[in-house]
């Protein structure tokens, strides 16, 4: 086991042992569909029902839905590697990405994720270089598959045990 010495492990390094699920959250900016990747993704509250993400400071693609007050969160299932990449990087995300429009805030759901919520702002809290963003689900589905994970700095997916 390594401690940390200050020329050893990174904070990053050392998070990056903690497996998560990924997410895409998704919105619209002027009518158009946006959205950025996001691991730190997890479950606040069953009554009201309520989520939570934290999203950078200095994120160029949140201050959009910010200013809409609503969005969707997407989690991607092991099949779509290809989206995660994707919404990891700058340019058009949405290039060949299905996806159609949620019922109660139009916000982008993306076909074929292993969940989705359409969600509205609830609370958000500064924390360090980053906002944790609560947010009250309005509406919600599931699909079929495995989740596509990150662990390491790398995508990786489950293998059920038995």
């Amino acid at each position: 086991m390594n401690e940390r010495d200050g020329a050893g492990n990174s904070f990053r390094e050392l998070m990056g042992h903690f497996p998560s699920g990924l997410t895409i959250v998704t919105g619209l900016d002027k009518g158009a569909p946006t959205g950025f990747t996001c691991q730190s993704f997890f479950s606040v509250s069953l009554t009201p029902e309520l989520v939570a993400f934290s999203v950078r400071k200095e994120s160029a693609t949140f201050p959009a839905l910010r200013a809409g007050g609503r969005w969707a969160v997407n989690v991607l299932s092991a099949a779509q590697v290809r989206i995660g990449h994707a919404f990891g990087r700058p340019g058009d995300r949405f290039a060949g990405v299905a996806w159609r429009p949620g019922l109660r805030t139009d916000c982008p759901i993306l076909d074929g994720s292993l969940a989705w919520m359409e969600c509205v702002a609830h609370t958000e809290v500064a924390a360090g270089d980053h906002d944790i963003v609560i947010s009250r689900v309005v509406n919600h589905g599931v699909g079929e598959g495995f989740p596509l994970l990150y662990f390491k700095g790398r995508y990786a997916h489950l293998d059920p045990v038995s």
